[in-house]
């Protein structure tokens, strides 16, 4: 067998294939070792930068919570109580529609008109006109009880209230003596004048007093309407003129 230079026998094919594939199974494990420690590096990079995002995600967190609390300390309690206030306004709304919906005559749509301004508005002592047409003498129809009985002498806000359609006020802001105009077909024909509220309203209307009178100004009137209507025709008599008066578009074979 011949020798190479160093004076060593010369592997065999054989040999040769298997040092060769060895060598390369170490180079393929060099370069994965190589590879993996690139890899725990940049694990450890990314493990970093997370911390860092916690750190910082923590840190706007604790702001957040830190706004929020100012935020709650300075507005909470004041949107707390306009939510309250509106949801007793609807509901006060509700039973004042539902009531007035109810009444059988005029008379006792006033009289539940007048609940609403003792119970739910907290007026004391006031006084409620109608007027038959355009031109005739107002007519004092409430209140029945002479303590809760009120009227100005002259009559000018009243009167001013009947002439704009609108609160005629004898002062600045919601101060009362305030009177309130009866609407009917976006036509005057009578007033609320309320001269003095309880003590626990105060001197000056709320929103929820002013919602109601407002609701009274406008639905007190068609309520009599209505219920005189009821008073005087059943609702089945009603009901046949109504359907007999609407136009018809096709008939029914």
């Amino acid at each position: 067998m011949d020798r190479d230079e160093g004076g060593q026998e010369p592997l065999s094919a054989t040999a040769e294939a298997v040092l060769a594939a060895v060598r390369r199974s170490v180079d393929v494990v060099q370069e994965f070792i190589e590879t993996s420690a690139r890899q725990v590096a940049v694990i450890r990079s990314f493990e970093t930068e997370l911390g860092a995002a916690r750190n910082h995600i923590a840190t706007l967190e604790g702001e957040t919570q830190r706004l929020r609390g100012e935020l709650t300390a300075k507005h909470r309690s004041e949107e707390i109580e306009e939510i309250i206030e509106e949801q007793n306004v609807l509901a006060h709304m509700f039973v004042c529609s539902d009531r007035l919906a109810s009444a059988r005559s005029p008379r006792e749509a006033v009289e539940i008109a007048i609940e609403v301004l003792h119970n739910l508005t907290g007026v004391h002592r006031y006084a409620v006109w109608v007027r038959a047409h355009q031109g005739a003498p107002l007519r004092l129809v409430a209140p029945a009880e002479a303590r809760f009985r009120d009227i100005e002498p002259s009559g000018e806000l009243v009167d001013r209230a009947m002439a704009t359609r609108g609160p005629a006020r004898a002062g600045r802001g919601d101060a009362v003596p305030v009177a309130i105009p009866l609407l009917l077909d976006a036509e005057a024909v009578g007033a609320i004048e309320i001269r003095e509220l309880v003590p626990q309203v105060g001197a000056s209307l709320g929103r929820l007093q002013r919602d109601l009178l407002g609701f009274l100004s406008d639905r007190l009137a068609p309520a009599m309407c209505r219920a005189g209507l009821h008073q005087t025709q059943s609702p089945e008599d009603v009901w046949s003129g109504l359907a007999t008066s609407l136009p018809e578009i096709e008939e029914r074979s």
